[in-house]
């Protein structure tokens, strides 16, 4: 892999393990504070009534990437599937709390309503594949 001048870079996708960005602040002694998605998945703040907030997104996309960053470097299958789990639920609060992106972007476009069940469910699997994209550490808007 070539290194490259930002402090990101990307990690490929392995068979059994997502790819993330990897981050210079990962390697740090406090990321793990910093990092910790335990507070996120547990806390009962919903953004499904609305648009998550960019902020939001970014914080809980870091988070994301930390957490799959730990899932490659995990030595034992429990803290492997720790991270996973952890990896998953703030993906899932991502793409549940930017769900509405879809639907307007559905309405917009689509000239035959009957199509539009259709049309949402193949945007909930890019949605689902760009949160796994999404670099939070670039400063560009997920929304």
């Amino acid at each position: 892999m070539s290194a490259i001048n930002s402090p990101t870079q990307r990690m490929q996708r392995t068979a059994d393990l997502p790819g993330y960005v990897q981050h210079v602040s990962f390697s740090a002694r406090s990321a793990e504070k910093e990092f910790n998605p335990t507070l996120l998945l547990e806390s009962t703040t919903n953004h499904d009534a609305k648009y998550m907030p960019d902020d939001v997104t970014c914080d809980h996309a870091r988070k994301m990437h930390y957490a799959a960053f730990r899932m490659h470097t995990a030595r034992t299958a429990a803290r492997r599937e720790h991270w996973r789990n952890a990896y998953l639920g703030l993906r899932d609060k991502i793409v549940l709390g930017n769900r509405k992106l879809i639907y307007r972007a559905v309405r917009r476009r689509m000239t035959a309503p009957s199509r539009a069940d259709d049309m949402i469910g193949e945007c909930d699997i890019v949605l689902i594949q760009a949160v796994a994209a999404f670099n939070p550490w670039m400063n560009v808007r997920f929304s």
